[in-house]
């Protein structure tokens, strides 16, 4: 694999966040099963409001990271990947 495939593949894992968006979520239904959606002790409040934070970064992870990896898709792939139509020379071929 080129140095250039290398590159665009990075490019190309920027809008992997939807496993962190889907996980985020699991803090804050954890902790309101098992103390309730209204806690009153200032400990349990507190969490709460911690797995929210965490819930919230988790899907704006996914507004921020899908457009921006479209994009890089889009811009990056015809200057970074070689034409499907050529031929691959074997030493790139055994690399693979």
């Amino acid at each position: 694999m080129t140095m250039k495939e290398r590159l665009f593949l990075s490019a190309a894992w920027v809008p992997k966040a939807t496993i962190q968006a889907a996980i985020a979520a699991i803090p804050l239904d954890y902790l309101t099963g098992i103390w309730g959606t209204n806690p009153t002790d200032l400990e349990h409040l507190y969490w709460i409001d911690v797995a929210k934070v965490l819930q919230a970064a988790g899907a704006f992870s996914i507004l921020f990271t899908a457009p921006l990896g479209e994009i890089l898709i889009q811009k990056l792939g015809p200057m970074l990947l070689p034409d499907g139509n050529k031929t691959v020379p074997d030493s790139d071929a055994a690399d693979v």
